[in-house]
């Protein structure tokens, strides 16, 4: 399928795909994943893979931030917040484009960094990065479930994201890591 035959419009898709209150977050995630996997073409799949923050010069990006994100309300018209969003939006997307085919909703971040054998140091840092170092730590570690084949809730991977900076925040940075701390494998009944 070529690029300039994919409609990035919000009509184009289900309503059940559409913000409402009940669907929040984890929807709009899931619907981001999907398109990764399922519709976009190689060529902007990697366009996302190399995408950084402040250097959104990514057509696809684009695409989904007029074809889904602003419609849908996820990024404001206009305004400082609008540079913000679209930074955290450009984070998120790049890590969607790394996990490409990974993301499965039950599968906590933290279960899934544990799981794959990424080290306390690197998790803990993740947790606390703010601002700009933020979207290398979870580019890090990204890159290392995408390389080991885990699965993960890409969910909980935006949640961090989005919340970089709030008041809020603490909550979401201790879910993840109960995630992670609380873990315990299933054991194997030896007889």
């Amino acid at each position: 399928m070529r690029a300039e035959n994919i409609d990035y419009s919000i009509s184009n898709y289900s309503e059940d795909l559409v913000e409402t209150p009940r669907n929040g977050l984890h929807s709009i995630v899931g619907f981001l994943a999907h398109h990764v996997d399922k519709v976009l073409p190689t060529g902007e799949v990697a366009d996302l893979r190399r995408l950084k923050p402040d250097d959104t010069g990514s057509a696809t990006f684009w695409k989904l931030v007029g074809g889904y994100l602003m419609p849908g309300g996820h990024i404001v018209e206009e305004g400082a917040l609008r540079d913000v969003q679209e930074r955290r939006w450009a984070v998120i997307l790049n890590a969607i484009a790394i996990m490409k085919g990974l993301h499965r909703p039950r599968f906590a971040l933290g279960r899934s960094l544990i799981e794959s054998g990424y080290s306390e140091l690197r998790f803990t840092r993740m947790l606390r990065t703010r601002d700009d170092r933020l979207h290398q730590e979870i580019r890090n570690a990204c890159r290392f479930l995408s390389a080991k084949g885990q699965l993960a809730c890409l969910t909980d991977i935006s949640r961090r994201v989005l919340i970089d900076g709030r008041k809020d925040g603490e909550r979401i940075r201790r879910r993840i890591a109960r995630s992670y701390f609380t873990y315990e494998p299933m054991q194997t009944k030896e007889q």
